[in-house]
């Protein structure tokens, strides 16, 4: 799945794309809890700014979980992904950051009933799962307590994940504690399980009241990004508004939006794992990566030899080799 970059901002698509290269994905909102009815108006007049300036979106909104389970929302969220059907590039998120409100059994009856109505309207709709990290924290709501959230069955797996506040200004996502919380809990069964799984940032916020400390701390994430592997996220989609609380210190300044520049280019252009199709040359490319390593490690030791080291010595440089070897074929 290739990967997909944005930046959540007061400009227009159009110009966020030109800010920000390959920011072509956008996140927009329906205010407040939804009683049954149709969405379609709305979810279009959100996403079309997206669609024309030929991006991606995701579309959150709120259905009351009582009206989910006693029917009420399916029709018409069939409805709705019957719409999807003819807008394949708008996405939907139900009920974003929903450890704020709720336990996560709950979330997933109501969750798992919209989505398998959404799909009955359009088998191929994306519905994602948004989570908020801060409640992932060891002490948090769904850090504490994760079963109920497991039985999510999402699409996308996401998450919401703000440094500074609440969280140090210097953590990147490997040093967030939410982040970290989520991702054991959620994606990194599913990987463990030899399972595809989509995942990434639906907000990624930094605040800093130094900014070139914001700045540092931008590039050093881009940089564990660009070292990611089978593991790397599909979504990175940064945010660079007030929010609802109107906090300007989320903002980048303009050192802060280099460096997202920076991280976008990476995250963007970083290296791929292979896919099933490729099994056999990532095999060859492996094969001949081990024999280089094996070539440098033989001239090392002989190397050692002609110097006048000991035997004790040469012999402790093939017991890295085979250590090596070891623990890259286990």
């Amino acid at each position: 799945m290739p990967a997909l970059a944005g930046v959540h901002d007061a400009r227009t698509p159009t110009a966020v794309a030109g800010a920000f290269t390959g920011a072509t994905v956008g996140r927009e909102f329906i205010a407040g809890e939804q009683q049954p009815g149709d969405l379609r108006a709305k979810v279009d007049k959100l996403s079309a700014p997206w669609l024309a300036a030929a991006g991606q979106v995701y579309v959150s909104f709120k259905p009351r979980p009582a009206d989910v389970a006693g029917g009420a929302w399916t029709p018409w969220l069939e409805k709705l992904g019957t719409w999807l059907a003819e807008h394949p590039h708008v996405k939907l998120i139900i009920w974003h950051e929903p450890e704020d409100d709720m336990p996560g059994g709950e979330f997933a009856a109501m969750f798992n009933t919209c989505r398998t109505a959404i799909k009955t309207g359009y088998r191929d709709a994306t519905v994602a799962y948004c989570a908020m990290a801060y409640h992932w924290r060891p002490t948090g709501n769904a850090g504490k307590n994760p079963a109920g959230w497991r039985q999510v069955l999402a699409d996308e797996y996401l998450v919401d994940v703000y440094s500074g506040v609440s969280f140090s200004e210097t953590a990147i996502l490997p040093e967030h504690p939410g982040f970290v919380g989520w991702y054991e809990a959620i994606v990194k069964p599913k990987l463990a399980a030899g399972q595809p799984v989509a995942w990434g940032m639906a907000e990624r916020g930094f605040q800093a009241k130094d900014p070139t400390v914001r700045a540092a701390t931008i590039r050093r994430e881009a940089d564990w990004l660009a070292g990611h592997g089978a593991d790397r996220p599909m979504l990175y989609l940064a945010w660079n508004t007030g929010g609802t609380e109107g906090d300007s210190a989320w903002l980048l300044d303009p050192a802060g939006e280099e460096a997202m520049r920076y991280l976008l280019a990476k995250f963007l252009t970083a290296t791929p794992p292979p896919s099933p199709g490729d099994t056999d040359a990532y095999a060859q490319g492996y094969a001949a990566g081990r024999a280089s390593r094996d070539t440098e490690l033989e001239q090392v030791r002989n190397d050692a030899l002609a110097a006048g080291a000991t035997l004790a010595y040469a012999e402790m440089i093939e017991w890295a080799r085979a250590q090596a070897t070891s623990n890259t074929s286990s």
